[in-house]
């Protein structure tokens, strides 16, 4: 006999470091946090998708969250007209993948009270591709991908697919014994019945809700068998009596009632298909309705996901295990069907399709297409004033304020009125998505999952050098450094950023003041060793790193003197930088394959930036003006303008045609380091003119102007 799942337990058998993901009906928030969220807080960020209605409704009714869309990623799935209804768990850690799959929501009633019926499937994850049913599991998360509107929670779905990392055809393992079944391209029946090979000689329903058109007992009958039986549950179910009172094939219906040990409403939903020598169930979300059952997603279907699972006759018997329950023969009239009460959903005017904070600004999408510029009002529950904004786009997007980036640490939910001439069009209700990985004192973190190295790490310095939390903020860039953190795909970050929330205590503060520099220096030595290693082993392979460091290297160099930690003279690093690069110590300029490298990179584009840069920071230097020679010339200076544009010589006829759109395209990585620079490209190409023409007239060369 087998033994009652317990999900909760199941649940706290899943590594809390893991990728996982919920899809449910209903969802309890108050006993989500409490009962399953607190396994997984401060190790990961779960993803929790949700019925479309069902999720407006939590966000109306629900008490207030601290932690949904801050701790944990929770959105919503609209299927127009129909029901987003399955109810899965899918966890993927380092060491195996958990599949459960089942009939109960994301509510206490659910994991604790109904009956319900669930499967639970621990993989290997060594050993994952000789389980078939992951190959079922990622095309269902590939093709519910297509209905989530909100690109960073379509990001967390693809990560954990990634994370699972199946990627071979179906086609190419043995015919599987255990399968996940879902409807978003095709009915869950049909495919039931193509892998069902043999006679059916009996099929056996257990559902608490039951269509009420007479299409699926027809398919059932002639599909399979009209040998049939009904387990029901009296007075708690909504079977069509009058219907079937009168179907042709009434004579070999059986009905049974069930009644529990415990008081239990029945919520499971099973379909029982025998045939001489098998038996096979189909578990979890579909109830025996069209929908559910007979009817595709985007056909009159939900979206539903059942466990197929073969085995031996005699096999199911533990579903009717007479220490938990009672069957007893019934006839039609005795099934006692009650009414259904329709809750007709609140209707918004256009919906919310996603919001988050990007850099310092809160951007929301809406499904409202905009003819013309209209007053918006924004209202946000945790900001205390009522924001007014024009809008001429479905993109709305909103300046905020330090108090109000501080005030969207907490979960926070926004809506929308638009004004359109006469009329107020009310939006539906989102929470913002604004993800922690670490504690509020350290929030400035949070947006690095999605960010380059090369941006991210000077919007950190140039933001927050003068603030007290850098001395904590420095340790910690060091620390993800040292994890390799800006070498990792978005996946890896995420972990990394978890491994280091728990390590957080034992790190020691900098002073800002005294060891920035330190701290610089250390990032510019690890880029100048990863140099000289890919250097060394002389594999093409290793270019992008050597480009990538050789950037990342001067750009630190210009911050340093920029924000005054060294003095102007410390430019010369760069300039011996260049110098090297120029003498083919970086690169053989005779490999083609090299050459493509550089143009993919824009190594052009980013020393006329350092030349430029440079050029700005010694023009503003009292210091470095005063290097005059008795003529009046700064030999310096020239040196300097001679190291750049010999180097961009090299490579101007490879690139020269790409110049301004690649000068456009990394020119946002320039402005954090002065808003006083103008690093607009004609600006930045008008004054590599004048310098061309400075090194014409004192080296009597004759070097072309860039167009401009």
């Amino acid at each position: 006999m087998r033994e009652a799942i317990d999900l909760i337990n199941e649940i706290k058998k899943i590594h809390p470091s893991s990728r996982v993901l919920f899809t449910t009906y209903k969802y309890t928030q108050s006993f989500f946090e409490k009962y399953v969220f607190s396994h997984f807080r401060g190790k990961s960020l779960p993803l929790v998708l949700v019925d479309y209605h069902e999720y407006q409704k939590a966000l109306r009714e629900s008490g207030k969250s601290t932690l949904a869309g801050t701790r944990y990623l929770i959105d919503s799935v609209l299927v127009p007209g129909k029901t987003f209804h399955p109810k899965t768990i899918v966890a993927c850690s380092e060491k195996e993948v958990k599949i459960i799959v089942s009939s109960a929501n994301l509510t206490y009633a659910g994991f604790s009270k109904n009956a319900e019926i669930s499967s639970v499937e621990t993989i290997p994850f060594e050993k994952r591709y000789e389980y078939p049913i992951l190959f079922d599991v990622s095309d269902f998360l590939s093709n519910l991908g297509e209905y989530i509107d909100s690109k960073p929670h379509r990001k967390a779905l693809d990560g954990l697919l990634e994370k699972i990392d199946i990627k071979s055809n179906l086609s190419n393992v043995e015919t599987p014994q255990d399968r996940l079944l879902h409807n978003l391209k095709e009915a869950i029946i049909d495919q039931v019945r193509e892998l069902i090979q043999d006679k059916v000689t009996k099929v056996t329903v257990i559902s608490p809700f039951f269509s009420q058109e007479i299409s699926i007992y027809d398919k059932i009958a002639n599909d399979f068998t009209e040998n049939i039986e009904f387990i029901v549950q009296t007075g708690s179910n909504n079977f069509p009596v009058g219907i079937l009172e009168n179907w042709r094939h009434n004579s070999q219906v059986r009905f049974y009632s069930v009644a529990f040990r415990v008081n239990r409403y029945l919520h499971g939903k099973t379909l029982l298909f025998f045939t001489d020598s098998e038996a096979f169930a189909l578990t979890g979300s579909a109830n025996f309705t069209e929908s559910a059952l007979l009817c595709p997603t985007g056909k009159g279907g939900n979206i539903e996901a059942s466990l197929f699972k073969r085995a031996k006759l005699g096999y199911f018997k533990y579903l009717f295990n007479p220490d938990m329950l009672k069957l007893q023969p019934i006839n039609l009239m005795e099934v006692k069907p009650v009414n259904e009460t329709s809750i007709i959903p609140t209707v918004s005017d256009f919906r919310i399709l996603e919001a988050g904070v990007v850099d310092d600004k809160l951007e929301i999408s809406i499904d409202y297409k905009l003819v013309d510029p209209l007053k918006v009002k924004v209202n946000i529950d945790n900001l205390e004033r009522e924001i007014i904004v024009e809008a001429d786009s479905n993109t709305i997007s909103i300046p905020l304020s330090s108090d109000n980036m501080q005030a969207l640490t907490a979960s926070s939910i926004v809506s929308l009125l638009l004004e359109d001439g006469e009329r107020k069009l009310s939006s539906d209700l989102r929470l913002i998505h604004t993800p922690l990985y670490f504690p509020e004192q350290f929030s400035v973190l949070n947006t690095i999952v999605d960010e380059d190295e090369k941006t991210w790490l000077f919007k950190i310095l140039s933001r927050y050098a003068s603030l007290p939390s850098l001395n904590y903020v420095l340790p910690i860039i060091e620390r993800l450094e040292d994890y390799g953190f800006f070498e990792s795909d978005r996946i890896r970050r995420e972990e990394i950023l978890w491994e280091l929330q728990s390590r957080l205590g034992s790190i020691k503060p900098y002073s800002a003041s005294e060891q920035i520099a330190q701290l610089i220096n250390r990032f510019k030595q690890k880029h100048e060793k990863r140099v000289k290693n890919a250097i060394d082993s002389k594999n093409i392979n290793q270019l992008k790193t050597i480009l990538r460091s050789f950037v990342m290297i001067n750009k630190l160099i210009l911050w340093l003197v920029r924000k005054g930690h060294q003095d102007i003279h410390y430019l010369r690093f760069i300039k011996k930088n260049i110098d090297d690069f120029v003498n083919s110590n970086y690169i053989d300029f005779e490999n083609s394959n090299n050459m493509q490298m550089l143009v993919e990179n824009k190594l052009l584009a980013y020393l006329v930036m350092f030349s430029y840069t440079v050029d700005y920071l010694q023009r503003e230097s009292p210091e470095f003006r005063k290097i005059v020679s008795p003529n009046g010339r700064n030999y310096l200076k020239e040196a300097f303008e001679m190291t750049f544009i010999t180097a961009i010589q090299k490579l101007r006829k490879l690139m020269e045609e790409q110049i301004e759109s690649d000068l456009e395209g990394i020119s946002n990585e320039f402005s954090f380091f002065s808003p006083k620079i103008d690093v607009s490209t004609s600006k930045v190409i008008c004054r590599l003119n004048e310098i061309i023409r400075n090194v014409n007239a004192h080296k009597n060369s004759s070097i072309a102007s860039f167009s401009n």
